[in-house]
Order: C-alpha cells, then sequence, then structure tokens
C-alpha cells in the first residue's frame, strides 16, 4: 500500500511496476479523498487544483513517435536520465 498525507500542501509518492502488458492490460487501484477543492475548474489552468491524481508513465516505441516527439524524448533523457518516459496518462 502507498500513503500519502499532506495538509494545505502537495504530497508525492511514486512506485516503479514491472507490468507485463500484453498478459494484463489493466491498471487498478482505489483512493480516498476527505475534501475535495472547492474551487478546482480543470477547464482553465487557473482552476488546476485537484485533492489527488494518479500518473501513469510509461513508455512506447520510438519508432511509433513524430520526429519532433522522438528529439524531445531525447533531449529529456539527456538531461534527466533514462527513466523519462515517453508518455503519461493523468487521473484526476
Amino acid at each position: 500500500m502507498l500513503r500519502s498525507t499532506a495538509n494545505a500542501a502537495a504530497g508525492t509518492v511514486s512506485h516503479p511496476l514491472a507490468h507485463d502488458v500484453a498478459a494484463r492490460p489493466m491498471l487498478r487501484w482505489r483512493w480516498k479523498v476527505d475534501r475535495v477543492v472547492q474551487k478546482a475548474d480543470l477547464a482553465t489552468k487557473a482552476g488546476d487544483d485537484f485533492a489527488a491524481r494518479v500518473y501513469v508513465f510509461f513508455d512506447i516505441p520510438a519508432e511509433s513517435l513524430s520526429m519532433g516527439q522522438r528529439m524531445k524524448i531525447f533531449l529529456a533523457r539527456s538531461v534527466y536520465g533514462a527513466t523519462v518516459p515517453a508518455a503519461a496518462l493523468c487521473y484526476v
């Protein structure tokens, strides 16, 4: 179990997951939020606030990326390391 608690601040927990997507193409989790952010409005940058979110980072074959995307990933990985993901999903 992963847990993050924050009072009037942000908290982060990360966990690498070795997962055979071909064998089990699903990811499942549960979360509990004690309070929602009343003024949250994900449609605007100013209201981009949330009580919880889950990022799922993964890699995809480089040949499926455009040349510009490949260059961005190459640059990011040369600066931050080989573990920079090529793609992400964010659940809010």
